[in-house]
């Protein structure tokens, strides 16, 4: 009886333990930086970028995603080690597909330096992936 007992006790805070947990099988892949995108995407990755170029992409594409899931991306300066911007992507469908985010070049120019992109599922079992890249 008590073995019993123990063995309900268990399965019922195993299962609110999990309930609790926010666990994803969200895969992020092809994350690309880029000065200039073909439709949606990057045509390929870029570790240096010109001081000169009038925005900045990253693309990458999320299979898994069931529909609601977000995706926060900041972009980030690094040599000051400052958030620049950052916005929410939300999966409209369940999937997943190609994702993009942009920022434009400031009226200033873009200031020579260490960059990255964070891009943020917010779940338990998943880490933020840091794209860096460099503006000379």
């Amino acid at each position: 009886m008590k073995r019993a007992l123990l063995l309900a006790t268990v399965l019922v805070f195993g299962s609110l333990f999990l309930q609790a947990c926010e666990v994803s099988t969200i895969e992020i892949t092809d994350v690309k930086i880029c000065d200039n995108m073909t439709g949606d995407q990057c045509d390929a990755d870029m570790q240096i970028v010109s001081a000169t170029a009038p925005a900045l992409f990253c693309s990458g594409q999320m299979d898994n995603a069931p529909e609601g899931t977000t995706l926060k991306i900041t972009w980030r300066y690094l040599t000051d080690d400052q958030d620049i911007d950052s916005v929410t992507l939300t999966a409209e469908k369940g999937g997943g597909g190609p994702f993009s985010s942009s920022l434009s070049r400031p009226d200033s120019g873009w200031p020579s330096g260490k960059y990255e992109v964070v891009l943020d599922l917010g779940t338990d079992n998943s880490e933020p992936i840091h794209k860096q890249f460099e503006i000379m």
